[in-house]
């Protein structure tokens, strides 16, 4: 009987004991799943990589929505081995650099060599044009390098000694597929919006490969995709998919509570809440403004509390070590932060104390409230007198909207 090749240690020599067969999306699934978590991937990504698979030839562009802390990532790493082996390259972006390093340390858990996989953004070279096989890199980054200037070039051609590598740095985007992870968070901003509608349409014309990913997308996101390309497949998390996953949500035990709380008062009813709900050690407190989320948490270190402020006016330095820090937390704790805490942040609150957001965010919020196997928890929402087209940072309309929706649903609400 002949003996059973050795598993290879890196990516380079996976799956070499077949070399002329073309393997499957599904294959390359499974072994992330076994890598990451020692089990068979969940239902709903195996039905999201299948219908990928099947579609692969007639679309160009895969829109992914699952709840949070579902293991979404799993799809990401999945199309960049497939990638790698099977095609050219890929390129996986991320709103923000804390999720990237988050994600950077798991895909070199799968085993990939070093010249094989790198990251790229502002003050960190390692993929210059992204032009590893596998590169992680920020949505900034990504729509620098597709029209034409990279990072390390800006400096160069703002001082006009270079014009900088405008086709090199293009077409290492447009040679790869694309993953966008947490792409919700492009919906905020007009400038996000028209990056997304510009990489579809060139990307189209290309007969480029592009997924986004993300636990909520706003209607109006679809909305724009579906103008902008036909070629759009949606797969969306339905329950018949993954009855297990939606019954331990529906195990889970919690009330939201929903209060207006004036603006001079609004610290010490927080506080009062935290007080009062002693029985849940682990909270997150998160605020729409940095200035807000700064004052409740000297209010706490005044009170002789212990706790964690974050918040996207660190540098990226202080930023890297908050969250190396977060990685660290075994037990009790208070954490203050704002909506950075909305994607790359695996923890798991069971007191979640949030100002009013948007439907997209407060959902991403929701996602770090018993987000294992806890079944006990409490939620605060509270929202202040509204003024004007918009609510802090966010538009009033979507905010009220979102308000109306969660007092006739608070009691049929599983997050």
């Amino acid at each position: 009987m002949e003996e059973k090749e050795e598993e290879p240690k890196n990516t380079e020599g996976l799956f070499r004991s077949y070399p002329q067969l073309k393997l499957m999306f599904t294959e390359y699934l499974d072994f992330v799943a076994n890598k990451w978590f020692n089990s068979k991937p969940r239902p709903f990504v195996e039905f999201a990589i299948k219908t990928i698979e099947k579609l692969w030839n007639e679309k160009n562009f895969f829109v992914i929505e699952a709840p949070t802390g579902y293991g979404k990532s799993t799809i990401s790493a999945t199309i960049a081995l497939y990638s790698i082996q099977e095609e050219f390259k890929s390129i996986i972006a991320f709103p923000l650099r804390t999720l990237l390093e988050d994600q950077f340390h798991k895909f070199l858990k799968l085993g990939i060599a070093e010249k094989i996989i790198g990251k790229r953004y502002m003050h960190n070279p390692d993929s210059r044009y992204l032009i590893k096989p596998i590169t992680l890199t920020t949505v900034d980054t990504l729509a620098l390098n597709l029209f034409g200037i990279a990072p390390e070039d800006i400096e160069k051609v703002m001082a006009e000694k270079s014009l900088g590598h405008y086709f090199f740095s293009m077409f290492s985007v447009l040679f790869s597929n694309l993953v966008l992870d947490e792409v919700h968070l492009l919906a905020d901003s007009t400038k996000s919006l028209s990056f997304l509608a510009s990489l579809i349409k060139i990307a189209e014309k290309f007969d480029q490969k592009v997924i986004l990913m993300s636990a909520t997308l706003p209607e109006a996101l679809k909305a724009k995709l579906k103008e902008v390309s036909s070629s759009v497949e949606f797969i969306g998390f339905e329950r018949a998919l993954d009855k297990e996953f939606c019954d331990g949500r529906l195990k889970k035990s919690y009330k939201i509570e929903i209060e207006q709380l004036s603006k001079d008062k609004k610290f010490e009813k927080i506080l009062e809440w935290i007080k009062e709900n002693r029985e849940f050690s682990r909270v997150l407190v998160i605020f729409n403004t940095v200035s807000e989320a700064i004052e409740f948490y000297e209010k706490l270190r005044a009170e002789g509390y212990r706790a964690l402020l974050i918040h996207s006016r660190f540098t990226e330095k202080d930023r890297e070590e908050k969250i190396r820090e977060l990685r660290r937390i075994d037990g009790d704790y208070i954490i203050v932060a704002t909506q950075v805490i909305e994607a790359g942040v695996d923890l798991s609150s069971n007191l979640l104390i949030t100002d009013i957001a948007p439907a997209s965010s407060l959902i991403q919020r929701f996602g770090r409230f018993l987000r294992y196997g806890e079944e006990r928890g409490k939620i605060f929402v509270w929202f202040e007198e509204m003024n004007g087209d918009f609510y802090k940072v966010y538009s009033k309309d979507l905010v009220e909207r979102t308000l109306n929706w969660l007092i006739k649903n608070a009691d049929n609400f599983n997050a």
